[in-house]
Formats: C-alpha cells, structure tokens, sequence
C-alpha cells in the first residue's frame, strides 16, 4: 500500500479511540507476541445507518428509472401509435 506502518498503527489508534475497533493482542506459548486480533463491531456499527441509507437511495432510483421507462411516448398516446396525417 506504501504507507509507512507508522501511519498504519496511528490509524488503527484513532479508530480504537472512537469505538469503531478492538484490539486483541495475542500470545504464543512461548510467550512471543502473535499479530493482533481486531474486533470491527464497533466499525459495522457505525457503517451499517449509512449502508441502509445507501441501499434506500439505490432502490428508490431504481424504483424512478423503472417509472420513467415505463411513461409511454408522445407517440403512444396517439391511437395506433402513429400520427394521422391528413
């Protein structure tokens, strides 16, 4: 990603901070440090009004795209479709 693993722990930090991450470090046996364990409930959380809000959004323009391809034309109001020339 080139992005120093500075930037990467301050990140994770300030999402700890917020509430949106839990970290759970981890042990070996021998007593060695494991790579952490991440709790993201706190994240889905906080995502899960806008994703709702986004998929609210998606249908009800789907809902007017149908709508308007469904409006019949000028010419179909005309009865046989077509303009009656004299």
């Amino acid at each position: 990603m080139d992005v120093d693993p500075r930037t990467i722990q301050r990140s994770i930090a300030k999402m700890e901070a917020l509430g949106y991450v839990k970290r759970i470090p981890r042990k070996a046996k021998a007593g060695d440090n494991l790579s952490n364990e991440y709790d993201l409930r706190g994240l889905l959380k906080a995502a899960k009004p806008l994703a709702e809000a986004k998929i609210a959004l998606r249908a009800k323009r789907a809902a007017e795209d149908k709508s308007r391809r469904e409006t019949p034309t000028a010419f179909a109001l005309v009865k046989g479709g077509k303009i009656k020339t004299v």
